[in-house]
């Protein structure tokens, strides 16, 4: 029998992203051990990825409560908090420390994450990089150079990292990371946008979905005032859709946005509990345009989805995505917020003018977990230390 690979995870306990990766790599193969260290302190409820995880480590405090209270004492105490920790915890050597998301933890900690790892891998999730500071990059150099591999596969967000951190090729995974809604949107290609508008109750409605989580980097607030705008030129059956499921710290953006919402006394649903699959092949399916005007975005999962829904989607032009327009542009595009009104009304009237190509479809379609995980395994059991 084959020796087990342990791996340990560095991540968000409570990510739907780490709990997927998690599950997959669980259900698919017995052949790795996987533990997950918390970036963040345990909350009150226990996630649902404990059942696929040997180990959950959480972050201990060591300082009084009330110096964490001080904004400029709380960065730095939880780097120590973190610290110690993981020198406390993780006293022996694992086969894979893999980090997922940089935080500022590890930016300052990959070394200790190197003496208890045979290789370190690492996987940003876009944001991490495309969102931090001039600062944050300077300092993030040091953890590419600790690093012994990367996973990428999009060639855009690829040559941007390369450019930024100088990393040669041979650091690189082609690995990319898989949708399970993908899988379900496969699986169920033979229900249609009125059996889905049906199951939600939704008949007769114009369904506009904005963005597909709720962080305020969707920019919900700027295409629902420039909707607002036109409304008296779309369909009269309007309904605006908002998944706004996660971050689950939102309640006042949300409220912000519910508030704007009936301001202009346009029709509306914003989903903010958790989803089933089956809700969300739904929410998915039921659209007939999904307007992505986030602020920057590398892994474009959800773009992809509504995509093979066969739905109109617009999308931001500085969201460009080499690897779903190599057959020609598969959704319309808007330069700046105050285009997308304009752009939504001529994407409503030449809806025909842009047709998926077929083999996008096929490649996107192997974009689903199912499929994925096979390379995310191949990681761990076929990778050599450097």
């Amino acid at each position: 029998m084959k020796e087990k690979v342990n791996v340990l995870i560095i991540g968000d306990a409570y990510s739907p992203h780490i709990y997927r990766i998690i599950k997959h790599l669980y259900n698919n193969s017995d052949r790795i051990n996987i533990d997950l260290f918390n970036y963040y302190k345990k909350k009150a409820q226990n996630p649902d990825i404990s059942e696929f995880c040997n180990k959950i480590y959480y972050i201990t405090s060591y300082f009084p409560t009330i110096l964490y209270k001080i904004p400029i004492l709380n960065a730095f105490l939880s780097i120590l908090d973190f610290k110690f920790t993981f020198k406390k915890k993780i006293n022996f050597s694992y086969n894979f420390i893999h980090i997922h998301f940089i935080t500022i933890h590890s930016i300052f900690l990959s070394h200790l994450y190197k003496k208890r790892s045979n290789i370190l891998v690492l996987t940003t999730w876009g944001s991490d990089v495309l969102r931090a500071s001039p600062l944050k990059l300077l300092l993030m150099k040091k953890l590419f150079k600790n690093i012994d591999y990367i996973t990428l596969s999009l060639t855009g967000y690829r040559d941007k990292l390369q450019s930024i951190f100088k990393f040669p090729d041979s650091k690189i995974l082609d690995v990319r990371m898989g949708s399970e809604m993908i899988d379900e949107l496969e699986k169920n290609q033979d229900i249609d946008t009125k059996d889905s508008k049906h199951l939600l109750g939704l008949e007769n409605k114009y369904i506009i979905t904005i963005g597909y989580n709720g962080s305020k980097a969707q920019n919900h607030l700027k295409v629902i005032e420039q909707i607002n705008l036109v409304k008296d030129l779309l369909p009269s059956n309007l309904h605006l859709m908002l998944p706004m499921t996660y971050p689950t710290e939102n309640h006042n953006y949300i409220e912000e946005i519910k508030n704007k919402i009936e301001e202009f006394n346009l029709s509306y649903v914003i989903y903010d509990n958790h989803l089933s699959n089956e809700k969300l092949l739904t929410v998915r399916k039921c659209t007939d345009v999904f307007i992505h005007a986030q602020t920057t975005d590398a892994i474009a999962a959800s773009v992809q989805e509504y995509i093979l829904t066969d739905c109109i989607v617009i999308n931001a032009s500085w969201l460009g995505y080499p690897h779903l327009e190599k057959y020609g542009k598969p959704y319309f595009t808007f330069n700046k917020f105050d285009e997308i009104g304009e752009t939504l009304l001529y994407a409503i009237d030449n809806k025909d003018s842009i047709k998926v190509s077929e083999h996008l479809k096929v490649d996107l379609y192997n974009r689903g977990w199912d499929k994925a995980i096979i390379t995310w395994i191949n990681i761990y059991l076929n990778t050599s230390e450097k």
